[in-house]
C-alpha cells in the first residue's frame, strides 16, 4: 500500500540511477515534501503546486539546475541535493510538438 501511494501518487518512479517525480495529486495539495536516500545520499524533494491543479510538471530543478528532461540522475557522493518540482503546465518554447500543431491548423485555415 505504502509503495502504492508514493507511486502513484506522490509520483515517485525510481527507474535504476534515474528518478522521474510526476505525482497525481488533489488540488488543495499545494506543496508536498519527500526525503529519499540513496546510499550516503540524501535529496530533499520539495514539490510545489501553485495553480492548485492535479497533474503535470511544468519544471524540475536539482540543486538549483533547470532539468531539460525531468529526469533525476542519482548519484552516490555522499552529499545533500535539493530537488524543487513545479507542478503546472510546461512553457510553449519547451513543447514543440504543440507549436507544430498550432502551426498546421492555422495553415488549413
Amino acid at each position: 500500500m505504502y509503495r502504492a501511494g508514493l507511486e502513484s501518487i506522490l509520483g515517485f518512479k525510481l527507474e535504476g540511477a534515474r528518478l522521474r517525480i510526476d505525482p497525481c495529486v488533489p488540488r488543495w495539495w499545494r506543496e508536498f515534501d519527500i526525503t529519499y536516500r540513496r546510499e550516503k545520499t540524501t535529496y530533499r524533494i520539495k514539490v510545489e503546486n501553485p495553480l492548485a491543479i492535479s497533474h503535470g510538471v511544468a519544471s524540475v530543478e536539482l540543486d538549483g539546475q533547470m532539468l531539460t528532461n525531468d529526469e533525476i540522475s542519482l548519484s552516490d557522493d555522499g552529499q545533500t541535493h535539493i530537488v524543487r518540482v513545479v507542478l503546472g503546465e510546461k512553457p510553449a518554447e519547451e513543447m514543440p510538438e504543440a507549436a507544430n500543431e498550432i502551426s498546421q491548423k492555422e495553415q488549413i485555415r
